[in-house]
Protein backbone atom coordinates (compact mmCIF):
# COMPACT_ATOMS: atom_id res chain seq x y z
CA UNK A 1 0.00 0.00 0.00
CA UNK A 2 1.15 3.50 -0.68
CA UNK A 3 1.73 5.90 2.18
CA UNK A 4 -1.36 7.44 3.77
CA UNK A 5 -1.44 11.17 4.50
CA UNK A 6 -4.23 11.99 6.99
CA UNK A 7 -5.57 15.55 6.74
CA UNK A 8 -8.36 16.51 9.15
CA UNK A 9 -9.83 12.98 9.18
CA UNK A 10 -9.55 12.62 5.39
CA UNK A 11 -7.46 9.89 3.80
CA UNK A 12 -5.48 11.15 0.80
CA UNK A 13 -3.66 8.30 -0.84
CA UNK A 14 -3.62 5.93 -3.77
CA UNK A 15 -3.81 2.49 -2.21
CA UNK A 16 -2.58 -0.16 -4.61
CA UNK A 17 -2.65 -3.93 -4.77
CA UNK A 18 -0.42 -6.16 -6.89
CA UNK A 19 -1.78 -9.63 -7.63
CA UNK A 20 0.45 -12.36 -9.08
CA UNK A 21 -1.14 -15.36 -10.81
CA UNK A 22 0.74 -18.37 -12.17
CA UNK A 23 -0.12 -21.29 -14.44
CA UNK A 24 2.05 -23.94 -16.07
CA UNK A 25 3.13 -22.91 -19.57
CA UNK A 26 3.10 -26.59 -20.56
CA UNK A 27 -0.70 -26.84 -20.33
CA UNK A 28 -2.29 -26.46 -23.76
CA UNK A 29 -4.87 -23.85 -22.77
CA UNK A 30 -2.89 -22.42 -19.84
CA UNK A 31 -2.80 -18.90 -21.24
CA UNK A 32 -6.58 -18.93 -21.77
CA UNK A 33 -7.09 -20.14 -18.20
CA UNK A 34 -4.78 -17.45 -16.86
CA UNK A 35 -6.53 -14.71 -18.86
CA UNK A 36 -9.92 -15.92 -17.58
CA UNK A 37 -8.80 -15.83 -13.93
CA UNK A 38 -7.20 -12.41 -14.45
CA UNK A 39 -10.44 -11.13 -16.01
CA UNK A 40 -12.53 -12.50 -13.12
CA UNK A 41 -10.12 -10.93 -10.61
CA UNK A 42 -10.28 -7.56 -12.41
CA UNK A 43 -14.11 -7.71 -12.46
CA UNK A 44 -14.10 -8.37 -8.72
CA UNK A 45 -11.68 -5.46 -8.14
CA UNK A 46 -13.99 -3.14 -10.10
CA UNK A 47 -16.81 -4.02 -7.70
CA UNK A 48 -14.94 -2.88 -4.58
CA UNK A 49 -16.32 0.53 -3.67
CA UNK A 50 -15.97 0.78 0.09
CA UNK A 51 -13.13 -0.02 2.45
CA UNK A 52 -14.00 0.65 6.06
CA UNK A 53 -15.33 4.21 6.19
CA UNK A 54 -13.83 5.21 2.82
CA UNK A 55 -15.39 5.30 -0.63
CA UNK A 56 -12.92 4.02 -3.23
CA UNK A 57 -12.91 3.46 -6.98
CA UNK A 58 -10.50 1.59 -9.21
CA UNK A 59 -8.35 4.12 -11.06
CA UNK A 60 -7.94 2.55 -14.50
CA UNK A 61 -5.31 5.13 -15.52
CA UNK A 62 -2.85 3.43 -13.15
CA UNK A 63 -3.87 -0.20 -13.71
CA UNK A 64 -1.30 -2.54 -15.26
CA UNK A 65 -2.10 -5.96 -16.69
CA UNK A 66 0.70 -8.15 -18.05
CA UNK A 67 1.50 -11.79 -18.85
CA UNK A 68 5.08 -13.02 -19.17
CA UNK A 69 6.76 -16.38 -19.62
CA UNK A 70 9.13 -17.34 -16.80
CA UNK A 71 11.50 -20.25 -17.14
CA UNK A 72 13.99 -21.70 -14.70
CA UNK A 73 15.61 -25.10 -15.24
CA UNK A 74 12.73 -27.35 -16.30
CA UNK A 75 9.94 -25.18 -14.84
CA UNK A 76 8.00 -23.01 -17.31
CA UNK A 77 5.30 -20.72 -15.96
CA UNK A 78 3.05 -18.04 -17.34
CA UNK A 79 3.12 -15.18 -14.84
CA UNK A 80 0.11 -12.87 -14.85
CA UNK A 81 0.36 -9.58 -12.96
CA UNK A 82 -2.47 -7.22 -12.10
CA UNK A 83 -1.33 -3.97 -10.53
CA UNK A 84 -4.46 -2.19 -9.33
CA UNK A 85 -4.57 1.34 -7.95
CA UNK A 86 -7.58 2.84 -6.23
CA UNK A 87 -8.49 6.45 -5.66
CA UNK A 88 -10.18 7.53 -2.44
CA UNK A 89 -13.29 9.60 -3.07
Amino acid sequence: MSQDVPTKDVLRSRPSITIHLFVSADIGDGRDQLEEVMSDTYDHALGINTVGDYQVALDTRYTVNSVTLEQEDNLRLLHGTLDLTYRVN
